[in-house]
């Protein structure tokens, strides 16, 4: 194969949350393409239409034909490419969003870790930055200390493309990372401004993605929310709670860092419902 399996399914997991089911199919997507003699690395429009008209006389349905597509684009998402599918027009399938967690099951989920000790301290702070902030996991792992910015109550994230985009820190968050960098400064006291944030652990090593990953599983099963939570699932409620309380697809397009609109728009079912609400509180013909 041309494309790492293993790098792309981490990827999946744990940036875009996605399930093993959706993971297998995608990898098997991207290997049928691959078996038709074409680079997965270097597609382009061309060779999408080319694709395409195989499907079709395969009599391959929308829904199977919009899947493949949608694992292209999530490949070339992962290797940071611009997208060859882009002149392609399928009716598209509504897309939907993954599991969300209620801000009484955030807390739950937070008040599930210890708290007294070191490493409670860390994974509580990781935890509360990923739901205050959406960060993507991958963004997370990679903020530096010079990134951390409490006085401005700010951090800056680099994001997809190597584009930065400044976010808020909540008063919460604030005060968690003063904790934090007691904890830190005994396991590490001669970390730099260019040092990972959260390059620390009792294990002596950086936390990684998976690391994020597995920890948030184990609160999640210790919270006993019975829902398939990643960090993923942090950064959808953190955009969902968002909406909810009033802020507009724009100002929240710019907090999650997507460059296009539309990656935003899956969250207008929120949108939807809050002006429902909105029109059943105010309209005097309601």
């Amino acid at each position: 194969m041309s494309f790492d399996q293993k790098k792309f399914s981490d990827f999946l997991r744990l940036d875009k949350g996605h399930s093993e089911n959706t993971i297998s199919s995608y990898l098997s997507d991207l290997q049928s393409i691959e078996g038709e003699n074409y680079s997965i690395d270097n597609l382009n429009p061309d060779d999408i239409f080319a694709i395409l008209k195989k499907w079709r006389a395969n009599n391959y349905d929308t829904s199977s034909m919009q899947r493949k597509l949608s694992a292209i684009r999530t490949y070339y998402d992962f290797i940071q490419k611009e997208d060859p599918t882009t002149a392609v027009e399928l009716k598209s399938k509504k897309r939907s969003l993954p599991d969300t967690l209620s801000q009484e099951e955030v807390k739950k989920l937070i008040a599930s870790i210890d708290s007294t000790t070191a490493e409670g301290v860390r994974d509580q702070t990781i935890l509360l930055f990923l739901y205050t902030t959406g960060l993507r996991v991958s963004e997370l792992v990679h903020l530096k200390n010079k990134n951390i910015l409490p006085k401005e109550k700010k951090i800056i994230v680099l994001g997809k493309g190597r584009k930065e985009r400044w976010v808020p820190i909540s008063t919460e968050t604030l005060d968690q990372l003063v904790k934090y960098e007691a904890v830190r400064l005994k396991y590490n006291p001669g970390y730099q401004e260019e040092s990972f944030f959260f390059d620390w652990s009792p294990r002596t090593r950086p936390l990684t993605r998976q690391d994020i990953w597995k920890l948030l599983k184990k609160y999640a099963d210790a919270a006993k929310l019975n829902k398939n939570v990643s960090p993923h699932t942090l950064r959808h409620s953190f955009a969902s709670h968002l909406l909810e309380g009033g802020m507009n697809l724009r100002s929240l397009q710019m907090l999650l860092g997507h460059s296009d609109i539309a990656t935003t728009q899956i969250y207008t079912h929120v949108e939807e419902k809050r002006l429902i609400e909105a029109y059943r509180k105010f309209h005097p013909r309601k």
